[in-house]
């Protein structure tokens, strides 16, 4: 989250060329997914890419921790409509190395997770 809301923020124009991208991340890897016009997907594509590889602007700390904050928040957040709770359930039975609200609440906690911490795994993921 923190490394897709700066791209986010430096490629802003891209959506206002037509183009848009998209970078998802699961546990065993990750993928990018582009969309623009023919004649302009190579170009936008390394744009993403370069942004990418720039990696976490480690200098804007009020960021970092509101998005830390804020997952901790939406962990602790069951309010979500009851079918929406039950497909989530339903993901972490059936798909290997998806983990409960729960789960990852206790692992941030146990590891006092930090916007430092964050930044740190966000950069050894990207290696």
């Amino acid at each position: 989250r923190i490394l897709n809301e700066q791209m986010s923020q430096a490629l802003d124009n891209l959506d206002e060329a037509g183009a848009s991208w998209s970078i998802s991340v699961w546990t065993r890897g990750m993928g990018a997914t582009f969309s623009a016009y023919p004649s302009t997907l190579r170009n936008i594509s390394r744009r993403v890419l370069s942004e990418f590889n720039r990696g976490v602007d480690e200098k804007n700390s009020k960021r970092c921790s509101r998005i830390v904050d804020g997952f901790y928040l939406e962990l602790r957040d069951y309010s979500a409509q009851a079918l929406k709770q039950a497909f989530r359930s339903m993901d972490v039975l059936l798909f290997p190395g998806s983990y409960s609200k729960a789960e990852l609440l206790q692992a941030m906690t146990s590891a006092n997770m930090t916007c430092e911490k964050a930044t740190s795994a966000i950069e050894n993921g990207r290696k």
